[in-house]
């Protein structure tokens, strides 16, 4: 069992893609149901290129991970950080949920995401997800509308974060 203090938090690195294969692709049927940004299972590739993102000069992503000791246990990111929408997404590992890694990776993006001056920032999430749900209203997230997924046929909350409405 983890221990809450005993993880680290760091932006992906290359080498990393392997362990977040292993990661995203390990997750249990629940996980893969709230959180799917590239599909139910993902490719070194897709890493590859996550990575490759967060270390060019002009930041267009910021990704971090949770780890414990080698094994990542969550992993969150802002992509399109040159856009109008930046997109917020994170998932922790079911073995850890409840136990802050969750909180960490959000507050650890969101105080990246104020140094850069964004000035909002969307999320999806599933409308049966409460406990994300609620973590990201703590962080200044409002609901902004409810839609229905023409890919998974689930319900879904669009939320938004506003700089100037931003609680932390």
């Amino acid at each position: 069992m983890l221990d809450p203090g005993r993880f680290e938090l760091r932006r992906v690195k290359p080498g990393d893609a392997e362990a977040l294969v292993r990661f995203y692709n390990n997750r249990s049927v629940e996980s893969v149901r709230h959180f799917k940004p590239l599909g139910e299972q993902a490719a070194v590739a897709n890493f590859v290129e996550i990575i490759a993102a967060n270390s060019v000069d002009v930041a267009v992503q910021f990704d971090l991970v949770a780890l414990h000791e080698a094994d990542i246990i969550g992993w969150a990111f802002v992509w399109k950080l040159q856009t109008a929408q930046p997109k917020f997404g994170m998932v922790v590992g079911d073995q850890v949920q409840g136990r802050k890694v969750g909180e960490q990776l959000m507050a650890n993006v969101m105080s990246h995401a104020r140094d850069l001056d964004l000035k909002r920032i969307f999320l999806t999430v599933v409308t049966d997800n409460a406990r994300a749900i609620g973590l990201y209203q703590q962080h200044g997230f409002h609901k902004q509308r409810e839609f229905v997924s023409h890919e998974d046929e689930q319900r879904y909350y669009e939320m938004i974060w506003r700089s100037e409405n931003r609680d932390r």
